[in-house]
């Protein structure tokens, strides 16, 4: 079993179809069920998570073809074991992790433009990093990270409250977005949601 895995999903879809926010949310239910029920290594049920929701924008672009219509996605999937955090980046993705005012930046320059939900194939790239309590995540599935925010986090540090963080963040930049801002702190590898916001994708 994976009791002692948590998942968290950042998923933005784009196309020139609008996709209801319950059909989002379905996606993430359904990448997380694959996760959960699956067997073996954290790696193979990261990629299982994947496939799951790739196969279901494909399904529904191929249902749609006829009507010119299509939706592509950007998803990170990342999975904390202990103080061990995996990254599955699928499509063009950043990933911001800070510690001891440090920034580690993932991000794979080959998936940009190469979007899930057109093929069945698609280009995944892990990272593996050890959180401590303090540091920060800034989850962005998106193209490019908005220019304010490429130095927001080192620049905080962690010194500042993650509310006035986020805050800072939002009036910094003034387009759609869609991101995970999370904070680790000591506990039983609980994952607690302080504020939720839904922003259309850029």
């Amino acid at each position: 079993g994976r009791e002692r895995d948590s998942l968290l999903v950042a998923l933005a879809v784009g196309g020139n179809t609008p996709l209801p926010d319950e059909d989002i949310q379905h996606l993430i239910s359904e990448a997380a069920l694959a996760f959960y029920n699956a067997p073996g290594a954290l790696t193979t049920a990261l990629r299982l998570a994947a496939d799951t929701v790739n196969r279901i924008l494909l399904e529904r672009n191929l249902a749609s073809t006829g009507r010119g219509q299509y939706l592509i996605g950007s998803l990170i999937l990342a999975a904390l074991r202990a103080d061990s955090l995996t990254l599955l980046q699928c499509g063009p993705a950043h990933t911001q992790v800070v510690s001891a005012g440090q920034v580690q930046h993932f991000h794979d320059a080959s998936l940009s433009g190469k979007e899930i939900g057109l093929n069945q194939t698609f280009g995944q790239y892990f990272s593996q990093v050890t959180l401590a309590p303090g540091d920060r995540i800034l989850l962005l599935p998106m193209r490019a990270m908005p220019r304010e925010w490429e130095g927001a986090l080192a620049f905080d540090r962690g010194l500042q409250p993650i509310e006035i963080a986020h805050r800072r963040m939002m009036s910094s930049f003034n387009g759609d977005v869609s991101a995970a801002l999370v904070q680790v702190s000591e506990g039983r590898g609980a994952l607690n949601i302080a504020q939720v916001e839904l922003d259309t994708p850029a």
